[in-house]
């Protein structure tokens, strides 16, 4: 389930951090929503997910209203570039497969 509108246990247990303004970095850990929500200040940020043994990041995108926003590095599982203002809301949606030589 995509939008974290359906529990399901396989979404839990993922770890992201942001970084940015906010000092020290904020990080939080998925629940079966999969659904995580931080809050900053103005200014530029970074999302990265942890990574895992078993699951490697496949795509993400970030959105700010209908505006994509960021930049995406698969290679290090995150997006950076994150430009928050006054009263933005910014979704990001990663999406992950498992590692090569695992089903």
């Amino acid at each position: 389930d995509v939008d974290g509108s359906t529990a399901d246990a396989q979404l839990s247990g993922y770890d992201f951090t942001v970084t940015g303004v906010t000092t020290p970095a904020t990080s939080q850990t998925t629940t079966n929503s999969g659904a995580l929500e931080f809050s900053a200040l103005n200014g530029t940020y970074t999302v990265a997910e942890a990574a895992t043994d078993t699951m490697v990041l496949a795509q993400a995108e970030c959105r700010n209203g209908n505006t994509t926003v960021g930049t995406v590095e698969l290679a290090n599982q995150r997006v950076s570039n994150l430009p928050m203002g006054t009263d933005d809301t910014i979704s990001c949606t990663f999406v992950n497969r498992p590692k090569s030589g695992r089903s």
